[in-house]
Formats: structure tokens, sequence, C-alpha cells
């Protein structure tokens, strides 16, 4: 219905140019005609006016006079007849012209209109996928947490933020490396975008907040990042801060295939960041992202990535996009089955997406490791200045399974 509604109207709008285009053209016609018939009758005039020149000069000299005053007289009054025949003329084809337009485009609105309603009653009115959903979330609540036993996989991990502070052997709260500083190897050897804040975390209730702000540290120093002129540590700027969990060094708890959910509640702020993914430590790029919240345009929507290729330099990436009902307002389970065959993404326990490209599978052949994190988003194009600081990244529980 919707295609067929589309061609239609596609045919219309194409019936609608070509009748303006018509109209248009007997308008252009139109003046045509009425500029040689205004010309022809002015030579008309003028050639009279000749003529009577040279038969008054043989006259008498008062007559002559007389004679060709006359005819001054009679030539203007034939010259500006045809002048104001000529603009009525083309008053005429303007006034024919827009009831031509006109014409074409009262009965094309009606159309499009009609086509407008019958679409809008097929895919709105008449689609309960449509309007079910829409009340469904007008009416949600937070998805409830799934029983910690699940049929079929064994539990290997398991936090849920009960005890306060995470638990180091479960948690490292900065990157691999060992620094508080976001590596970006596209712009390594330059000033961090943001800060990884080791102590930007809240606790309460039963949740972990991972929070993300605009305070700026100042005055930082890092090995792994170097003026690009001088090679040397020199001293730099941090505008905002972020907040990162990941499973702790050397990897111990880093899984090559299973089960990963997480329970959480992310930000309404604009350029907000917040990412449930896992990463490898023995072969970057592998990774696979189980949500990306790119708080920008549309707050209600997230991806699913998984990152393959043959080094962090040269990484490749297929992406979807999903949508999810107010999850800066309700808590939603996010989960991601990992097998040697496919890679199966879930929201609240529905199946949104399956890969099973064995070009991508046949590189994720290293355990990967869990990473929680949010941060303001500083790539070219955003703008995080418009972001809402502090804002929260609230996570209840992550829980890790495999196969027996």
């Amino acid at each position: 219905m919707v295609d067929c509604c589309y061609y239609i109207r596609v045919r219309i709008a194409t019936l609608d140019v070509v009748s303006t285009l018509s109209c248009a053209k007997y308008q252009d016609q139109g003046h045509e005609a009425c500029n040689d018939w205004r010309d022809e009758g002015i030579d008309k005039c003028n050639k009279w006016a000749n003529q009577s020149y040279q038969q008054c000069s043989g006259w008498n000299k008062w007559y002559s006079w007389l004679c060709i005053a006359w005819t001054w007289v009679v030539q203007s009054v034939c010259v500006g007849w045809y002048w104001a025949a000529s603009w009525v003329c083309h008053l005429w084809v303007w006034i024919a012209n827009w009831v031509c337009i006109g014409w074409h485009w009262v009965p094309y609105l009606v159309v499009v209109g009609f086509l407008w309603m019958a679409y809008l009653v097929c895919t709105v009115v008449l689609s309960p996928c449509f309007w079910g959903s829409w009340l469904s979330c007008l009416r949600r609540k937070d998805t409830p947490r799934n029983e910690v036993e699940k049929p079929g996989w064994v539990l290997t991990f398991e936090d849920d933020f009960m005890t306060g502070p995470f638990d180091p052997t479960k948690w490292q709260n900065v990157p691999w490396p060992g620094e508080p500083y976001l590596h970006d190897w596209a712009t390594a050897g330059t000033t961090p975008p943001f800060y990884l804040d080791p102590a930007g975390f809240s606790y309460g209730s039963g949740t972990v907040k991972l929070i993300s702000n605009d305070q700026p540290v100042f005055g930082q120093t890092s090995p792994n990042w170097l003026d690009a002129q001088s090679q040397q540590k020199l001293p730099f700027d941090v505008p905002y801060r972020g907040a990162w969990l990941m499973w702790p060094n050397p990897g111990t708890l880093d899984q090559q295939y299973g089960y990963f959910e997480i329970r959480c509640k992310t930000t309404l702020s604009p350029e907000a960041w917040p990412s449930f993914w896992l990463i490898s430590r023995k072969k970057e790029p592998n990774e696979i992202d189980i949500f990306e919240f790119n708080v920008k345009d549309m707050p209600g929507t997230f991806t699913t990535t998984v990152h393959w290729g043959p080094d962090k330099y040269h990484k490749q990436m297929q992406v979807k996009t999903h949508q999810v009902c107010r999850p800066w307002e309700l808590f939603h389970i996010y989960a991601c089955e990992w097998s040697s065959k496919e890679i199966r993404w879930y929201c609240d326990n529905q199946l949104i997406r399956v890969t099973t490209d064995e070009k991508i599978l046949s590189e994720l052949t290293y355990p990967l490791g869990v990473v929680l994190s949010t941060w303001p988003d500083t790539r070219p194009g955003h703008h995080p200045e418009t972001g809402v600081y502090p804002n929260y990244f609230e996570v209840d529980y992550v829980r890790v399974y495999q196969r027996p």
C-alpha cells in the first residue's frame, strides 16, 4: 500500500508538472502572438503615416502643416490603440494561464489529499503494529528484571551493584593501558577530547550511575600522548569528563562466545554517548557494540554495531539502527548472543538483529571483555557544549552466560 500510494503520488506530481508546463507554454505562445500582432499593427500605422507625409508634402504650406499634424494625431491614436490592445491581450493571456494552472492544481490537491488520507488510514488507523506500539509506549513501565537462571546457559559473571562502590575484582575504572585518558587511534598524538574520571560514579538503590560532565581537567600529562612537534610529554587541558567500567586486566574474565546482558537507563542529554560493548585486548578492532546511544536528534534511537578488520587503523564495521521507548526514563534490557555461527541482538528479550556473515565471524576469534562507558560526543559535527551536565548512565545489573 505504501509503495502504491508513493507511486500514485509521484505520477500525479509528474502530471501536475506537465500540466503546469503546458499552461506556461500556452502563456509564452500567447505573449508572442500578442507582441507580433502589436508590432505588425505599429508597422502598419508607421507605413500609413509615411504615405500621408508624402501626400501632404505636395499641398500648399498651410494645408501641408495641417495635414501633417492631423497625420501625427491619427498615427499616435493608431499606435496607442495597438499598445493598449497588446496589453489587454497580455493580461488576458496571464489570466487564462493562471486559470489553466489553477484548473490543474485544484483537482491535483484534492486527489493528493485523498491519497494521504487513505495512506494514513491504511498504515496508521488500520495498523495494530503502529498504534499498538505507540499506546504501549505511552503506558509503558520499566522492563522487569530477568531471572538469573537462563535455561540452556551457565552464569559466568554477574554484578547487580548492591554493595556500593564497584568490586575491583570485577571492574577497573580506566581503559586497559592503565591511564584515565581516552586513546583515540585516529587522533593519536593529539590532545585527548575527554578525561575518564576514576571517581565518575554514583551509587545507590542497587544501581551504579556513570557520570558525564563538563568539568575540565587542567595541566595533565600522559606517557601515551606526545606533542606532535617536540615529541615530549607536555601538559594539556581536557574540557570534558566521562566514566568507564571494564573487566579488569589482564583479561582473565574475557570470554569468547556467550550471552551478554544489561538492564539500564540512559540519558536525554544532547550529545551524550552511553554504550555497552565488548572489546578484544588481543586483536583490535574486534568489537561488538550491544548498544550505543548517540543522543542528538533522536534520543529514543540506538545502534548495534560489529567491528572487524586487519588492524585498528583499517577497521570495518556494520551498523543497524533501532527504536526503544523512552530509554532515558525507563529501564530496558539489552543483550547480545555471540557464537561461532551468528551474532544476535535483543532488546527487552525480543530479537532485533541477526548477523551470520562468515567474513565477520571468522575475524572474531579472540575473547572479548565487557565495557560500560559514557562521555560527551566530541566527534566532528557534534556539539558537546549543548549537553546538560552532569548526565547519568544508570546500570541495574550486568550478567554474562556461556553454553555448558
